[in-house]
């Protein structure tokens, strides 16, 4: 009994059948009771009841073996250099947890444009139920925890110690003698590309959650993981990815302690495959599916599709097309070859959207560099609209769940249909972007078996061709993709 309750499933009578021919009876009874103290009853006829206690102690329940092997990983704080190298799977910066002191709420103070704190407080919001913290705005700047420069110049947060300002947001904390996170800053500058106002708030709200995370669970990087808010090789996420959730949840455990270490933390653990009624694992999302499914691709490093498609109000095409692209960015690869009966050539593109394109093209045995609009007139094929890394970013970061249409799912595939509107590519002679895709997925190894893509333009001029329409066929994921030698001798060292 718990508060003179019976507990679900226990009570009522009990039979037992006792041997007459021996002196005495032994009953052995395995009793599952829930966790904490409870009151065990055993009554027999008129006698008095006996009255026992168990106490089951809290344990953090149903972890998985994968999920702790990553939070208790501490490569990270053994980096050689004072350098945040992330590479440590659970990104913590100690050989132990740092938590802020739970019982009070966080001091906030902002500086900045009053777009940022609107957005700040919303994510704010979704965190304080995740992370157990409640926070407040500080009465002056003197009292406050957590010191917030929102949409500031960069020079400006300069004074304040933040110093890296080559990345879209910056964050320090401090951490106290007994492991508590005492005080912290954090920084968010405003972008260094033109958005629109649906692409600026997705990315200052993927900004604010990466360093909001830094200062409130004292996580560093976790670059390895490309579906994680604290990648630098994941897209713009607006919502914490499965391990993120994860990490977290044992993280914010009222068991977990400040300065714990991680083999304390380990005893407190029973995994899931230890349970006696363990949970069932729920199915993915269509949402988690096109996550994974983009970092399974960073992760192979390139692909090789064949494709066909064009232009087709203009009656322009390309068939049977060799394509193949590799170092690849979250939105986009740098390195590009597409081969057809007519055509072959590399593309390149630079870290810096300031250094155009580079075409190179095979002539009389060489590999020589020729301007892009030469090569761009004289094919139908066009990378950003046939790419699925750009499609897949699209998606992620523009869809809406009404968006998304799962045409069927079994033996292991998904077919997905899209239509949106809106995209992450750069198509700025074009009024408005429509986007229809199907692909199927296969969902356990999440890669892209094929995929017909249809993009519908608005361009502002006339004599414009105003849809694009490609097939693609997997051929391989993760070929080794190599640049020809005359043409990888002539890249800048720094790309």
């Amino acid at each position: 009994m718990r508060d003179e309750t019976i507990v679900g499933g226990c009570g009522g009578e009990y039979e037992l059948a006792i041997d007459p021919t021996s002196r005495s009876n032994v009953l052995s009874q395995t009793i599952r009771v829930p966790q904490g103290e409870t009151e065990l009853v055993f009554a027999q006829g008129d006698q008095r009841p006996i009255v026992r206690t168990a106490n089951v102690p809290q344990r953090i329940l149903g972890v998985e073996r994968e999920i702790w092997d990553c939070f208790s990983d501490t490569s990270n704080s053994r980096r050689s250099s004072p350098a945040d190298a992330g590479v440590g799977c659970g990104g913590w910066r100690n050989e132990y947890v740092a938590k802020w002191e739970v019982g009070e709420p966080i001091l906030l103070w902002t500086s900045g444009d009053q777009r940022y704190e609107d957005i700040l407080f919303g994510v704010l919001d979704d965190l304080a139920p995740v992370l157990g913290i409640e926070f407040a705005t500080a009465p002056s700047r003197r009292r406050a925890d957590i010191l917030a420069f929102l949409g500031l110049p960069r020079d400006g947060t300069k004074l304040e110690g933040l110093k890296c300002n080559n990345a879209a947001g910056c964050a320090a904390f401090d951490i106290n003698s007994n492991g508590t996170i005492g005080s912290a800053k954090l920084v968010v500058w405003p972008p260094t590309t033109s958005l629109d106002e649906k692409g600026f708030e997705h990315m200052i709200h993927s900004v604010v959650l990466h360093e909001l995370l830094h200062v409130l669970t004292g996580m560093l990087h976790r670059h390895h993981d490309r579906t994680s808010v604290m990648s630098y090789d994941s897209l713009d996420y607006k919502t914490l990815s499965a391990t993120d959730s994860a990490l977290l949840r044992i993280l914010t455990h009222p068991l977990v302690e400040p300065k714990m270490k991680f083999h304390e933390i380990r005893e407190l653990v029973v995994f899931e495959d230890e349970l006696v009624d363990p949970p069932i694992d729920p199915e993915m999302s269509v949402r988690q599916v096109l996550r994974r499914t983009h970092a399974e691709l960073m992760d192979a490093g390139s692909a090789r599709y064949e494709i066909n498609g064009g232009w087709p109000g203009c009656n322009l095409r390309f068939d049977k097309a060799a394509y193949e692209f590799g170092e690849l960015r979250p939105r986009a690869p740098r390195w590009i070859h597409y081969a057809d009966e007519k055509d072959d050539f590399y593309m390149i593109r630079s870290t810096s959207r300031e250094v155009p394109l580079q075409f190179w093209v095979e002539l009389i045995g060489r590999w020589r560099l020729v301007p892009g609009n030469i090569v761009q007139q004289g094919v139908s094929f066009r990378d950003s609209f046939s790419n699925p890394l750009g499609m897949l970013s699209s998606i992620n970061i523009y869809a809406s769940d009404d968006d998304l249409e799962v045409i069927s799912q079994e033996d292991g595939r998904m077919v997905l249909r899209v239509s949106m509107e809106g995209a992450d590519v750069r198509a700025g002679w074009s009024r408005k972007t429509l986007l229809d895709v199907e692909m199927e997925i296969d969902v356990e190894e999440f890669a892209i078996d094929r995929y017909e893509m249809t993009w519908t333009l608005d361009p502002e001029e006339a004599n414009v061709c105003k849809d694009y329409h490609v097939e693609a066929q997997l051929v391989d994921y993760g070929a080794k993709f190599e640049l020809p030698e005359e043409i990888l001798s002539r890249q800048p060292r720094s790309n």
